[in-house]
């Protein structure tokens, strides 16, 4: 699986793709960013962004015809030259969205869309509306199957869903039991594995007991989500516990093992969040010997190691556990890391290498140092 973009990253990616014949690319880039960090902040609603609408709605009253009303304000944007139907007016448009009821604002974009000026528009409303009323726009999203596809997990409806959970996770989680029915197995799964991960920063052992219960869900990439999301020591340690008491059961061991790879593998982001000191000893504290191998060669490789003397120190003090066949031993992972190292900043890495005590771990670490300076040096020649 691959590494995963932030999700800011991801949604703007697909708003631009299906957006772009229509939008003065500069102003979408900072809508976009904008809405992007609306929705990180509680309530989903930015200050700034409150205290427009706010404004807005205190002198507007209501209208006889809001869906009529809607509908002519998107038709005269498009009729402009930028065909930016918000340019200036986000007010008056976040007024308008909030006299729409999910039905009401669903019947607007089915006859709006027939409109080819229209085209691809309803996802841009829509995260307007999530604002707004969350769970009403992911239903909205739901009946618009052609314009939304559910075939991608945090792109479209997905991503609509992704942040609903995350300011009511359990109407989320009932909502999509309700409607499992009627999704794309992919949008389906996505859905129900960020339902739980939501869960999982409360409630751990909920959460695992609803993803055991969900064969689909019973992998590598749902525990490689966890891992992912995980920057706090706390949620970690209540994590691995939880995989610990739970693989006490013969029948769950197996199930267990999948995931708990997964998160193994995508633990990186602590680093990002806590002090090395802090990170590194809640790796030493909750992962076996085999599995701190296994989290070391995932990290080895990355230019942006969080700090590599450090990083270089605690792995010197690893004692990797003993191979069941001698002849396919793994190498320590300070090799894999210094053949790295070498390649990114020979200097700083050669600095370190010369601090190292003598011995067998130095040999082989010196030996692959040598080597990653040689990868260096053949990567400079051919460009």
């Amino acid at each position: 699986m691959k590494k995963y973009l932030p999700v800011s990253g991801i949604a703007a990616v697909s708003i631009m793709i299906g957006l772009v014949q229509w939008f003065s690319l500069h102003h979408l880039h900072g809508e976009i960013a904008r809405l992007e960090q609306d929705a990180s902040t509680p309530g989903g609603i930015s200050d700034r962004a409150r205290s427009r609408s706010i404004g807005a709605t205190s002198v507007a009253t209501a209208s006889a015809d809001p869906e009529g009303d809607f509908r002519k304000f998107v038709l005269t944007g498009l009729t402009g030259p930028s065909k930016n139907i918000i340019a200036g007016k986000e007010d008056r448009f976040r007024t308008l969205l909030k006299q729409l009821d999910p039905d009401t604002l669903y019947q607007a974009l089915v006859k709006l869309g027939k409109d080819p000026r229209f085209t691809g528009m309803e996802y841009m409303v829509l995260r307007y509306y999530q604002e707004i009323q969350p769970r009403g726009a992911v239903e909205v999203a739901l009946k618009l199957p052609d314009q939304l596809p559910q075939n991608s997990n945090r792109q479209g409806m997905g991503y609509l869903f992704y942040l609903w959970s995350a300011k009511e996770p359990t109407a989320a989680l009932e909502w999509v039991r309700a409607h499992e029915s009627q999704l794309h197995p992919e949008a389906r799964d996505g859905m129900f594995r960020d339902a739980y991960l939501r869960q999982m920063q409360n409630d751990s052992r909920q959460a695992f007991a609803n993803i055991l219960a969900d064969e689909r869900l019973v992998n590598n990439e749902t525990g490689k989500e966890i891992g992912a999301t995980m920057g706090n020591p706390q949620q970690v340690r209540a994590c691995f516990q939880t995989m610990d008491c739970l693989s006490a059961d013969p029948g769950k061991v197996s199930a267990i093992a999948q995931i708990r790879a997964g998160v193994v593998d995508m633990l990186v982001p602590l680093f990002e969040h806590q002090s090395f000191t802090v990170a590194s000893g809640v790796i030493d504290e909750c992962l076996t010997a085999e599995e701190k191998m296994a989290f070391y060669a995932s990290c080895n490789h990355f230019k942006s190691i969080p700090d590599p003397v450090k990083w270089a120190d605690w792995l010197v003090k690893f004692e990797p556990p003993p191979a069941a066949d001698p002849t396919t031993a793994t190498q320590h992972p300070l090799v894999t890391r210094l053949q790295a190292w070498a390649k990114e900043d020979p200097n700083t890495a050669g600095a370190w290498l010369d601090r190292m005590p003598g011995g067998p771990l130095k040999d082989q670490a010196s030996a692959a140092y040598n080597e990653g300076l040689s990868r260096r040096a053949a990567t400079s020649t051919a460009e």
